[in-house]
């Protein structure tokens, strides 16, 4: 931060991301507490409340105290500290929580308009159920009985793709894999497991199930086919992929003598974004599914569940926060998915191989990737 900028930013006034001091007081650790709680922020030392620059040339022991008050928050925050020689103001950019509610030595604060305060006992319960439920991949299924709805074939399959030695038994994989704890002589699985292996993965969660779509136009007004596929994550993937390579356009290529196929949606790229659809979604919303939908001239993926917090559309290629790690894990394994954080990367890398403008992304309750058809291939009328 230069002169420029400083002065650009004392003129917006305090606010909820930017709070002014003259000096290092003992509340600091509170507006630090506060900020990561919220949305960050950042703390002009050297700049008076109403907006005048005084500088702040600190101590040796002062400057060890600011950087220790980050690690000395429980979860410790990540706050970068600059000082600007030319105004003797030095600034505190706090970085928002991921791991929320942060507390500091005079208890749990937040941030809200131009001022800190205090949470009440209810409102630091509601955070932890909040950013700190159970999982819902992690939880036992107790409804799950195994042997009796459990695939031994599903599990199989598994094996065969994850390259597991095929001595191991159906047990030893589920408790090594963390899938499933044993109590009593009994095997109880979790919910990832029943999403995978279960017989009939909707007798235990109604909303474990991808309907594919294809539509006649731009619009949903007329169907031309449709499939409901509930057969486990793994099944459900690859009946997806089929459906839109059985639905999309293929043009043909020939160049001396050989015949090249041109795809409409390069079929990879889809099959990455149906196993991000299943990795990423928010498994606790029971009234929507994944769906794979192609209209005249694009393919339309969507998940239940927003992005996860600290990820945006703006970020998305270079943050990855896995909603379900267990879940996306199990697809990694299975080579169906790209590892951590690079997914993304990926299909715009097979959707520029394959001469096609790369998918881009929606979020609100959910999470959608569209796909554009390849110009090179006739689009429906």
């Amino acid at each position: 931060m230069d002169e420029f900028q400083l002065l650009s930013l004392v003129a917006e006034g305090e606010h909820s991301r930017l709070e002014f001091k003259e000096r290092p007081e003992n509340d600091i650790a509170s507006v630090v507490s506060g900020f990561a709680n919220a949305e960050g922020g950042k703390i002009l030392l050297g700049v008076s409340d109403e907006g005048k620059i005084v500088g702040c040339r600190l101590s040796n022991r002062e400057r060890a105290a600011l950087a220790s008050v980050a690690s000395d928050c429980d979860p410790p925050v990540d706050v970068a500290i600059s000082h600007l020689a030319d105004t003797d103001v030095t600034v505190l950019d706090v970085k928002q929580s991921l791991s929320k509610p942060v507390q500091c030595s005079k208890g749990f604060f937040i941030r809200e308009y131009a001022m800190t305060r205090k949470l009440q006992l209810q409102e630091v319960s509601a955070m932890l159920r909040k950013y700190h439920s159970p999982v819902f991949e992690n939880m036992i299924c107790e409804r799950f009985v195994y042997p009796d709805d459990f695939s031994f074939e599903k599990l199989k399959v598994f094996g065969e793709m994850a390259s597991l030695s095929p001595g191991l038994s159906a047990e030893d994989i589920l408790l090594n894999l963390d899938l499933a704890e044993k109590s009593d002589e009994k095997l109880k699985l979790k919910n990832a497991a029943v999403l995978f292996f279960a017989e009939e993965p909707t007798k235990f969660f109604i909303q474990a199930f991808l309907s594919c779509v294809l539509y006649n136009g731009q619009g949903k007004a007329v169907i031309v086919d449709r499939h409901d596929f509930a057969g486990g994550i793994l099944a459900d993937i690859k009946e997806a992929s089929n459906f839109v390579r059985r639905n999309m356009r293929i043009a043909e290529k020939i160049q001396n003598r050989y015949r090249t196929d041109i795809n409409e949606f390069p079929p990879e790229a889809v099959t990455e974004a149906l196993a991000n659809a299943f990795a990423h979604r928010d498994w606790a919303q029971r009234g929507m599914q994944i769906t794979a939908e192609i209209f005249s001239g694009r393919l339309e993926i969507t998940s239940p569940g927003g992005l996860p917090e600290g990820v945006t559309l703006e970020n998305i290629e270079r943050t990855s926060i896995r909603r379900n790690p267990m879940i996306s894990d199990l697809l990694q394994r299975a080579g169906l998915a790209e590892r951590v954080g690079s997914g993304i990367a990926k299909m715009n890398r097979i959707c520029q191989q394959e001469g096609c403008d790369p998918p881009s992304f929606e979020s609100a309750h959910y999470f959608k990737a569209t796909f554009p058809s390849n110009p090179k291939t006739k689009r429906r009328n």
